[in-house]
């Protein structure tokens, strides 16, 4: 179960990204427990899903580095006249 800390960390996981959650926090019924090996192949899965969020996340910081770069040097070139 999530607490209201832990629900708002979530929601800001998101936001960092530019992207809202629209489903709200609220209480759902969980199916009983699988086998061990269902329970290894879902945090396998969680795992994967994780690490691909935060490979994209990285890029999409990249990304707007670089679009600050080029938007820095282009402000540089109009200000300079043209002349780089």
């Amino acid at each position: 179960m999530l607490t209201a800390v832990q629900w708002e960390v979530y929601l800001l996981m998101f936001a960092e990204c530019g992207m809202e959650v629209y489903e709200t926090a609220g209480t759902v019924s969980v199916e009983e427990e699988g086998t061990g090996r269902q329970n290894i192949e879902r945090a396998n899965i969680v795992s994967r899903v994780r690490e691909s969020f935060e490979q994209v996340q990285q890029q999409l910081y990249a990304a707007y580095e670089l679009m600050y770069q080029l938007n820095l040097e282009y402000s540089t070139k109009s200000a300079n006249g043209g002349m780089g």
